[in-house]
This record gives C-alpha cells, structure tokens and sequence, in this order.
C-alpha cells in the first residue's frame, strides 16, 4: 500500500503543477523527516538502526535543523535501560527510588525504578546506580540475560572470549553468547568497553527478535497485514483520504503512521488542485495480494505482502497520463499493550530515505511513464 502512496504523492504533485518536494516542510511533514536519521546510513549496524528509528525506540539529536543518531556514541546506563524498556514494551511505574542519584524530577526516574524492581539493575554501590556512567559491554550482557532469561532458547555453544576469564559477567557473557546475541572482537568480547548506541542497539535488536516461547500463529500475523492492506486499498480507490488516516492512526505507529498521514495531507492538497483545474485522478489497485511471514518473534515480526499493482490514472482534455507501480512490499511489526500494530517497511523506508537524499527523483520518475 505505502508504494502506491509514494507514488500517488509524487504523481499528483506533478500533475497539479507544483514545484518542490511533494512533502512539504509543515509541521506534521516535520515530524516525518524526523525519521530521516543519515549518520545511520552505511553503518555496520544499519540494519538495527532503521528498524529502532522506524520503530519509535531510537531518539535522534536535533542539530541544525538536521537529525543525527549518533551510532557510534556511547551509551549511559539510564539510557540503556530506557531502550531496552521501550523496546520490549514494558510500561514504566512510577514509585521511591531506592538510589540516592535518581530523583523524582530525572526523566530516567520511573525507567530507573521499573527495572530495579524486575531486578535487571543493581546500583554501583548499594544507593547510588550512577545513571549517567556509561554503560560497558559487559554490564549490557547481565541486563540482557536477566530481561531474558525465561524467553529466549539458551542452546546454542558458548562463544569462547579469551578476555572475560576472571570478569564479574563472565557467566553472564558466556549465557547470553549462547542464545546468539552477543558478539565478540574476534576471540575479544572486551567487557570493560563503554558500548557504542549502534552496539546497543543491536544487542537488543537480536535478542527481541530471537524470543521465540510466545510467537504468534502465522495467520494471525497474516491477517493483522491483510486487513490493513485491503481496507488502505479500499480507501485510497475511492480516494477517501480521511478514512486513510483514521484507518492509520488506529493501526500503525512509528514511521508507517507519520509516513502515510504525511501522505494523505499531501494526497489532499494536490487533489483539491487537480479537480480545480478540471481534471481527473484516479487511483487503482490491481492483482491478489500473497502474504508471507518472513519471521516472528513474541514481540516483533515482518510480513511480506506481493502480488499486487497500482496505477494512477490522470486525465483532462481528453488525454490521460498514468503510472504503474509494484505494491510489494515487506510489513514491520511489534506487540504493543497486547496488540500487533505496524510500525514500517523495508522498501518503504528504503524509498523514503532515497526520496530526501534525491527529491527530484521521484518527480521525474512519474514524469517519464
């Protein structure tokens, strides 16, 4: 569906005749180039950042006017925690602070207190946690085998480090290792390391995608994807953009939700030209629809959705213009409050990120079916 948005926005825009970016730079359209992050581009762990940007969990730094990541920054302690809760979806509660250094006015405070009482942290002293500190591989490593101990499938063989002999989190290391989440420097895990963001956030990227215990059934999955691709389908023929961004609102978050509501307004804007001038635009969604689970996991899982075309149809005068485009595309979804809502797309995004680093691409591209 998000492909044939994409290409709806670009080929109305240049049917009504504007000039510029189809995605203006209004405040809801502000909000969506949040997720245009480019020092997460072409980095090892690009992978991990996108899916964690698109998915609301990663914050980026507003500088300039520009949004940076920052992978290869450190990590503190409190941040960490703060990820790794928001990634799992685990609510936050309020309560007293057992550690000196976390105040109720510290917007680490609830996090802080949440993962104390599940026992996934424990002070550097027994009263001071030292939210600030930054956080080491090896203190990352026991966060992780404690959150998951009872999720993930401890089978794998134990990476053998030839640095951790001796080390507090050696036992931790070596767990965690065996349910493939962690990797080392060659035959280095190097414990005492301050963790960089991008390693952070792959940790805990490849240990949420591993819990398998709880996986939906497939079609269940299937059938989440389904009803949003066909209903989105729907509503975008019969042009009832409204209905879109209600639709999507209840749905989907993250990316998928400020990428398509950031559609609908631009969709209305051009089409409001469009018929002003007369003209016609039709929106048209050929083909069945396959859908594929690519993996599930008990919080996170992708779905693929193949099969179908759209055209776009524009006509005045009596002659029309039109553009056909794959609606293939592969769905990102997590659990959130017991419901699988979608969060991205692969292709998607891919696209988005190519749309701001070549703004005429996609103009010219409609231009030239």
């Amino acid at each position: 569906m998000k492909k044939l948005i994409i290409a709806a926005v670009a080929f109305a825009f240049m049917a009504a005749g504007f000039a510029g970016s189809a995605w203006a730079a209004d405040q809801q359209k502000r909000e969506l180039f949040e997720y245009f992050v480019e020092d997460s581009l072409d980095h090892w762990a690009s992978a991990d950042l996108a899916d964690f940007i698109q998915a609301d969990i990663l914050a980026g730094y507003q500088e300039d006017g520009a949004v940076s990541i920052k992978p290869q920054g450190n990590v503190t302690r409190a941040e960490f925690v703060a990820i790794l809760l928001r990634a799992a979806d685990v609510p936050v509660q309020s309560g007293e602070s057992k550690f000196t250094d976390v105040s109720e006015k510290d917007w680490f405070h609830d996090t802080v207190v949440t993962a104390s009482s599940m026992n996934l942290i424990y002070g550097q002293k027994a009263d001071v946690f030292a939210p600030n500190a930054k956080i080491t591989r090896a203190e990352i490593a026991a966060i992780l085998n404690r959150f998951f101990q009872a999720t993930l499938a401890f089978d794998g063989q134990a990476k053998t480090f030839t640095d951790i002999e001796g080390h507090w989190a050696k036992a931790d290391i070596e767990k965690i290792s065996e349910a493939g989440v962690v990797a080392g420097y060659g035959n280095e895990f190097k414990p005492n390391k301050n963790a960089t963001r991008a390693e952070a956030a792959s940790m805990v990227r490849r240990a949420l995608h591993q819990e398998t215990k709880a996986a939906p059934a497939e079609q269940d999955l299937i059938q989440v994807v389904k009803d949003y691709n066909d209903k989105g389908n729907e509503l975008m023929q019969a042009l009832k953009f409204d209905e879109l961004a209600a639709l999507n609102n209840e749905k989907s978050v993250g990316f998928e939700q400020a990428f398509v509501l950031a559609s609908v307004d631009s969709l209305k804007q051009a089409l409001e030209q469009i018929q002003a001038t007369g003209a016609t635009f039709e929106i048209k969604v050929n083909g069945d629809a396959n859908y594929q689970v690519k993996f599930a996991s008990d919080r996170y899982a992708a779905v693929a959705v193949t099969g179908q075309t759209g055209e776009i149809i524009f006509a005045k005068d009596g002659q029309s213009h039109s553009e056909k485009v794959s609606s293939d595309e592969t769905y990102l979804l997590r659990k959130i409050g017991g419901t699988w809502k979608i969060y991205g797309g692969e292709t998607s995004y891919q696209d988005f990120i190519g749309m701001i680093l070549n703004p005429d691409g996609a103009s010219s591209e409609a231009s030239a079916n």
